[in-house]
């Protein structure tokens, strides 16, 4: 019997050509596994509606690993100008933005790629895909100097190889963009397999390390997030060579990339100015601090717009203390602390018309002062006159 289950799914993949981007981080409930389920996200192409049907648990990973990679996209930018927002509160806004081939593009392309093969391999070692995968058992056995490989590795080929064969599968078309796409998406991926861990644990008398038990491990999300930031920092703007249909380096000067970096084809925006057909929500109301000189500095995240300070309260834990064994008490205090917002361009712009039309009234007072000042300066200096003695 075919497998169904009512589902809450996310499902990402950048693909520019999508009308209805339907890797927009939309949830919808449908019936894995079933055909109309499957025909009913919009934007899947024919390769992965067939994905969709036949690996109805592996969908589901899917959308977990989409929803992981937004969140750790949004840890990672948290005090950029750019936030990895999805939507402005009312409509998504992301789909317009990723539509461009620019380095946020190149780095959401790549992380979400990456947490699809983050949570499918990590559910292949869990044995939640028991029909689907396992463990890799390829290594195991005794290797010398008492090193021993786990019998349970994680299985990160057939991790990579899945969220190669789904989030791939809509760059059909050789252009530029797909060739753009499916780089990132293959960096996101080397991204996990390079980071992969190797814990071991110690057996032997007295404490002694005679013995080492080791096996492959996935590294956490989180570290896979950090690598590709330093990736997104020095990404390379390439172009497409119409002679060998390759992307290519734009700057000769810089080295070649390689299969683990990120590479671009169009400039970012700033990111300062609120435009939502561009998928730009802005900075304003954004949280700064003032003293900082790192990105969230006011001076920096407001972009010159200037910022407003309001004092706000907050009930924090306070008068901790440590209760044998083991457990953490703490009261709750309130505390009044002062927080910073960025100012809108149009908000600073009024405040400068305001300041502007204060300075223009005060100008024409004190341009009248003068005139009458002048007027009685000159009464001063005039000569009295003289009225000649009638003989």
């Amino acid at each position: 019997m075919k497998y169904l289950l009512v589902a809450f799914i996310i499902l990402t993949n950048l693909s520019v050509r999508a009308v209805s981007h339907w890797w927009l981080l939309s949830s919808q409930v449908f019936s894995v596994g079933s055909k109309i389920g499957c025909n009913n996200i919009a934007g899947l192409v024919k390769s992965q509606r067939a994905i969709c049907s036949r690996y109805p648990k592996l969908m589901l990973k899917v959308g977990v690993g989409a929803s992981n990679a937004l969140k750790e996209c949004q840890r990672q930018f948290a005090y950029r100008r750019w936030n990895c927002s999805v939507s402005d509160g009312t409509s998504p806004i992301l789909g317009k933005l990723m539509s461009k081939a620019n380095r946020e593009s190149a780095f959401f392309h790549a992380v979400s790629s990456a947490g699809v093969v983050h949570e499918v391999t990590r559910s292949c070692s869990r044995g939640e895909l028991s029909d689907e995968c396992r463990c890799d058992r390829s290594m195991r056995g005794f290797y010398g100097d008492g090193f021993i490989w786990d019998t349970c590795n994680d299985n990160i080929e057939f991790g990579m190889r899945f969220s190669s064969a789904f989030l791939d599968a809509r760059e059909v078309v050789n252009d530029a963009r797909a060739l753009l796409n499916k780089h990132n998406n293959e960096a996101g991926r080397q991204a996990v397999q390079k980071n992969m861990e190797m814990p071991c644990k110690c057996h032997g008398m007295s404490g002694s390390c005679t013995t080492k038990y080791c096996r492959r491990s996935l590294p956490p999300l989180e570290k896979v997030g950090e690598y590709l930031h330093k990736k997104y920092r020095s990404a390379v703007l390439v172009t497409l060579d119409q002679s060998s249909n390759k992307l290519v380096n734009l700057d000769k000067i810089v080295s070649k990339f390689g299969k683990n970096d990120l590479v671009y084809l169009e400039q970012s925006p700033n990111y300062c100015r609120r435009d939502l057909s561009q998928g730009i929500v802005g900075t304003a109301g954004r949280e700064c601090n003032k003293s900082s000189l790192s990105e969230n500095s006011c001076d920096i995240l407001c972009c010159g717009h200037g910022y407003k300070s309001k004092m706000v309260t907050e009930r924090v834990n306070c008068n901790c203390k440590f209760i044998w064994c083991c457990k953490v008490a703490c009261e709750k205090c309130i505390r009044v602390v002062e927080k910073n917002y960025c100012k809108s361009p149009e908000e600073n712009e009024n405040i400068l018309s305001q300041k502007n039309s204060r300075e223009g009234k005060k100008w024409k007072r004190r341009n009248r002062k003068n005139k009458r000042r002048q007027r009685k300066d000159r009464k001063k200096r005039r000569k009295p006159r003289t009225h000649k003695n009638k003989s």
